[in-house]
């Protein structure tokens, strides 16, 4: 005679369910109950994706890795959509912005994202416009992606992290009128080698046509990769290129917390900066929302 033994247990079968924790149990009713007996909520499971990812290359700019791209599935062609180009740092390239700063989780089927890559994993800052391969292709690329989907050309944005943040003020300063608004993460303000700048008596650098745009410079107060003032000044210089007071000390409290806007701006072109206590040279946790916040109200 065989002998079958049925056991019951509320234990979880090993690995049946990532969320119960080593020591846990679920309950009849399906609850998730801590080794200690705190009960536990399980995260939301993660929302469809509502864009299609691919990626592509644009010809003539050298050898660099792949742009990642973020299209609606509801695309369509009779519909005109903001375009966003999310720059990486050093090292990184478009595919692992992406991972990083996922901007059209946000921005889902309202706009066409793009994780363009730079040369060699980084961005030439310095060289000027006219030999500078890396610059020329973000320029190329918006052209490009502009003839292939149907683009709002008045509402192409720029979005940088660290030397991508940078990248965004050169492109602003250089290439007038080619970004609407821009975001700045841990970044800094345009710049130009010692023999090619110019400044007006305020200290600030003279970009061409008078380029205004509206900015949001986020940085983390504990940075010690960039330093924190060089956020700071990003915004100062901003403001001060868009008619806004530039004075620091004149900002105001502005949505979210610790915010602080420009006073005096346009009303087309706001200038806002966000030091973020305890943040270091990452991204802030919090700078998804609030730059695609800042982005659609454009």
């Amino acid at each position: 005679m065989v002998l079958v033994v049925f056991a019951c247990s509320d234990d979880p079968v090993a690995g049946a369910n990532p969320n119960v924790p080593e020591g846990g149990t679920i309950t009849e009713d399906g609850a998730i109950v801590g080794p200690d007996g705190e009960v536990i909520t399980p995260p939301d499971p993660p929302k469809p994706s509502v864009v299609d990812v691919t990626t592509g290359t644009l010809g003539g700019f050298g050898d660099r890795p792949d742009y990642t791209i973020a299209v609606p599935k509801t695309y369509a062609a009779t519909k005109s959509y903001p375009l966003v180009l999310v720059m990486h740092g050093d090292g990184g390239d478009g595919a692992g912005m992406r991972n990083y700063h996922t901007l059209d989780n946000e921005s889902g089927a309202d706009a066409i994202v793009v994780y363009p890559s730079g040369k060699s994993r980084t961005w030439d800052l310095s060289t000027l416009y006219a030999q500078n391969e890396d610059q020329n292709y973000v320029e190329g690329l918006i052209a490009a992606l502009k003839a292939k989907y149907s683009i709002d050309g008045a509402r192409v944005f720029g979005v940088g992290w660290s030397s991508g943040g940078f990248l965004v003020s050169q492109l602003t300063c250089r290439r007038s009128n080619i970004f609407r608004g821009i975001v700045i993460h841990a970044g800094g303000a345009p710049f130009e080698l010692p023999e090619n700048e110019q400044k007006d008596q305020n200290g600030y650098l003279l970009c061409p046509n008078a380029t205004k745009v509206a900015a949001l410079v986020t940085h983390g107060d504990a940075d010690g990769t960039v330093e924190p003032s060089s956020g700071d000044f990003a915004a100062r210089h901003w403001a001060h290129a868009n008619g806004c007071n530039a004075d620091p000390d004149a900002r105001v409290a502005a949505t979210p917390a610790p915010c602080r806007s420009h006073v005096a701006c346009p009303s087309a072109d706001p200038v806002t900066f966000c030091l973020i206590p305890g943040n270091g040279h990452g991204v802030w946790k919090d700078a998804i929302v609030v730059e695609w916040a800042f982005l659609k109200a454009l």
